[in-house]
């Protein structure tokens, strides 16, 4: 199959492959045909394999590596990355794999070790004095999620029962759990209103441009003269603010025009246009702007999450 693929090109072939762990089919490649021209370093030296460590998923034989973008020494499975993706930092943590965090983008879940409790999946942009990002994943809930089956000991010291263990969290975890739901449906709700607000905008546009004043009566519900003329009535985002005040909507909308989602024309009669950030606003928007967006919501409406 990779001999079929290579030799239907018309003018040239690419192959990405890992500096680290190139495929030896690549590396025979390499070595035989000297017109191959190789961009960038590869590694060719053999990985230090920890002979007695296997990957608790795949079997195969754990590398223990530095990786550089990381700050640390992992635990990387040796199999095909497309067959097996396993990374640690510590094995006694089973089967919790680090992955990027998706609360604060630019931090890593890796494992750590609870007090008095099992390991578990923590940022590490997450300070001891209780400041930073403080995402986490518990060991029970991560199997559940892969549906991967638990393990019958902890490795703590001493044998025990795993439901037991899991029942007991320090304090202080339970505290960031709490604080983490909070902070998730806040997020989710302010999320959900750039979404409504923006296609909204996108469905009133379809038939004429429109001001601000129209938009915000259009998400509040109203039932003006512009808003019966064009059947703004029947679009799926009709009233889906009429919980809040006219100034805390137009609040949503000019918003998202300082934030370049919305384009707000000039002249006498100034109309908005949806902007090509605006259609792709889950692209462009970063953490730290929809949570500003979410505390200065929550300082006028007291943000809910979603039923």
């Amino acid at each position: 199959l990779f001999y079929v693929a290579m030799t239907r090109t018309k003018n040239r072939v690419f192959v990405v492959a890992p500096e680290n762990n190139p495929s030896e089919f690549l590396l025979e490649i390499k070595h035989d045909y000297k017109n191959v021209v190789l961009k960038g370093k590869w590694n060719e030296n053999e990985p230090f394999v920890l002979g007695k460590k296997k990957c608790p998923l795949c079997g195969f034989p754990l590398q223990l590596r530095y990786k550089k973008s990381y700050g640390l020494k992992l635990y990387i499975c040796s199999n095909e990355p497309e067959l097996c993706g396993f990374m640690t930092n510590n094995i006694n943590g089973g089967k919790l794999s680090i992955q990027k965090c998706n609360q604060c983008r630019d931090g890593y879940l890796i494992v750590k070790k609870a007090k008095d409790t099992d390991y578990f999946l923590g940022c590490t942009n997450y300070n001891k004095n209780g400041t930073g990002c403080s995402k986490a994943i518990w060991k029970n809930d991560f199997y559940r999620k892969m549906n991967y089956t638990l393990e019958k000991t902890i490795d703590t010291g001493t044998k025990r029962n795993d439901e037991n263990a899991y029942k007991k969290k320090p304090p202080h975890y339970a505290d960031i759990e709490k604080k983490q739901v909070e902070y998730n449906a806040q997020m989710k709700r302010a999320d959900e209103i750039i979404f409504i607000a923006l296609n909204c905008l996108n469905h009133v546009s379809e038939s004429q441009y429109f001001g601000i004043t129209v938009l915000v009566d259009v998400l509040h519900g109203g039932n003006t003269e512009k808003i019966r003329k064009y059947e703004l009535n029947n679009i799926k985002e009709y009233g889906a603010f009429k919980q809040y005040k006219k100034s805390d909507i137009e609040y949503i909308i000019r918003w998202l025009i300082a934030n370049k989602y919305i384009l707000q024309t000039k002249g006498k009669y100034p109309v908005l246009h949806p902007t090509y950030e605006g259609m792709h606003y889950d692209e462009s928007i970063s953490s730290q702007v929809l949570e500003k967006f979410a505390n200065d919501m929550e300082e006028r409406v007291k943000i809910r999450p979603s039923q």
